[in-house]
């Protein structure tokens, strides 16, 4: 009859000590923790997310390179090496997003510049025609003013004739 009370109070007892360790080596153990180089990764992604000229450039590169990251993020307990092969692979999609969107960024700058140059080929030659038209009305104007003058000329020359013939049939 004494077994089964013993019995009872060594499982209590075990029962306790068993709880005590697990507590210890639970307060002992550490959590495991992201991946070594997984928070640069992160803050690169931010850095290209932030960028109000890249932003919007890569939606498709940048959605794959925060999945890839939010991957590399997840804690590992014992695989150092897929944490460092996530980690690189995150690197490497961030890496393509930045680059899409930069070459992006740059096409549409290109096209913007392109747009200016022939704006301003355009006024340079609209302001050459202004010029040429002002040229040609300045010539046209010289050219009536001269053809007054070379009438008023002739009708003097004619009035100084008709006046040396009178004079010379009255003497």
């Amino acid at each position: 009859m004494n077994t089964p009370i013993l019995n009872r109070a060594h499982f209590k007892k075990a029962l306790t000590v068993a709880a005590a360790v697990s507590f210890v080596l639970v307060g002992c153990a550490t959590a495991p923790r992201s991946p070594e180089g997984a928070a640069e990764v992160r803050s690169k992604l931010t850095r290209l997310q932030s960028d109000p000229n890249l932003a919007d450039r890569a939606p498709v590169a940048i959605r794959e390179a925060e999945a890839a990251v939010r991957i590399a993020e997840e804690p590992l307990a014992n695989d150092a090496a897929l944490g460092a092969h996530r980690v690189y692979m995150a690197d490497r999609k961030v890496e393509i997003a930045i680059a899409q969107a930069s070459t992006r960024y740059a096409e549409d700058q290109r096209a913007k510049l392109g747009e200016e140059r022939e704006r301003a080929r355009l006024d340079a030659r609209t302001r050459e025609a202004d010029r040429a038209r002002a040229d040609a009305d300045a010539a046209r104007a010289s050219a009536a003013d001269a053809a007054r003058i070379a009438s008023a000329d002739a009708d003097a020359a004619r009035t100084a004739a008709s006046d040396a013939a009178r004079q010379a049939d009255e003497l």
